[in-house]
């Protein structure tokens, strides 16, 4: 039998989203700043992607949370650093 992983699963993943929004909204990191972005807008991407994919409806709730992080943190990013491409593309 499969361990269940989905719990440390979204842990892990929220944990690196906390650390990449951090990381984005600190100003001392002007010349990371571009890598930071891609990597923060193709993680929020992906975690969507992934999610809408899921067909247990036991993966969906525990993934739940983790969309709750990725769109409030996008909802409070600044007029001028919203993404645009990261619901486009």
């Amino acid at each position: 039998m499969k361990p269940n992983l989905i719990d440390q699963e979204t842990q892990s993943l929220a944990t690196s989203l906390r650390i990449l929004f951090r990381m984005y909204f600190d100003e001392s990191r002007g010349s990371e700043l571009e890598e930071i972005e891609r990597r923060l807008i193709a993680t929020c991407k992906g975690a969507l992607e992934y999610f809408l994919v899921l067909t247990s409806v036991s993966h969906r709730e525990t993934w739940t949370s983790l969309l709750l992080l990725c769109l409030t943190k996008i909802l409070r990013l600044p007029e001028e650093k919203v993404w645009i491409e990261c619901c486009v593309n």
